[in-house]
């Protein structure tokens, strides 16, 4: 698989109707991974959560996320 650049990431980001999910790590060092919607703003990639959430406390342990976006 060829590597993307930087812009052939984000035009790719940009197109809608794509999956995405979202991994990130327990305090405990196992993954959590979850489906997310996601949106492109001003070179920002955006998604939603509650306070309460795992992915949000793990991310309040470790700020690393991996996404990965499915193929149209």
């Amino acid at each position: 698989m060829a590597r993307l650049s930087i812009p052939e990431m984000w035009q790719i980001l940009r197109e809608t109707g794509r999956d995405a999910l979202i991994a990130t790590i327990r305090p405990d060092g196992r993954p959590h991974n979850v489906p997310v919607w996601y949106a492109v703003v001003d070179d920002q990639l955006i998604f939603s959560t509650w306070t309460e959430s795992v992915k949000y406390k793990n991310l309040l342990y470790s700020p690393r996320l991996c996404l990965t976006v499915s193929q149209p």
